[in-house]
């Protein structure tokens, strides 16, 4: 729950130089991104809180080519079938049509 009260003070006007924020933002990093635990609330949240601070904390959340660590796009693109697709038909179940709505809005 924590990214989601960050990103209510930025879209309450929090500015980004904000300590508060900032001392938020660097604990969300701790935590960021999950590769193995995929967590709908926590990825859709602080991938906003990431894209609002932008700079470093947006290339951190994408990850880094020069130390080789992954980001949230890797990590979605791994996720993905061989076609491009995220589930593939056959499975389509209720709680799937949910994940694929997920994965769609992180895009």
């Amino acid at each position: 729950m924590s990214a989601v009260g960050l990103l209510c003070r930025q879209y309450l006007g929090t500015p980004r130089r904000n300590p508060n924020l900032r001392n938020g933002v660097k604990k969300l990093m701790e935590y960021a991104p999950p590769a193995n635990a995929p967590n709908i609330y926590f990825e859709y949240y602080a991938t906003q809180v990431f894209h609002h601070m932008s700079g470093e904390y947006w290339d951190f959340w994408n990850g880094d080519e020069a130390t080789k660590r992954r980001g949230m796009r890797d990590i979605l693109i791994e996720r993905q079938e061989k076609d491009g697709s995220w589930i593939r038909r056959a499975t389509l179940t209720v709680r799937s049509v949910g994940e694929l709505c997920r994965r769609r809005s992180l895009c």
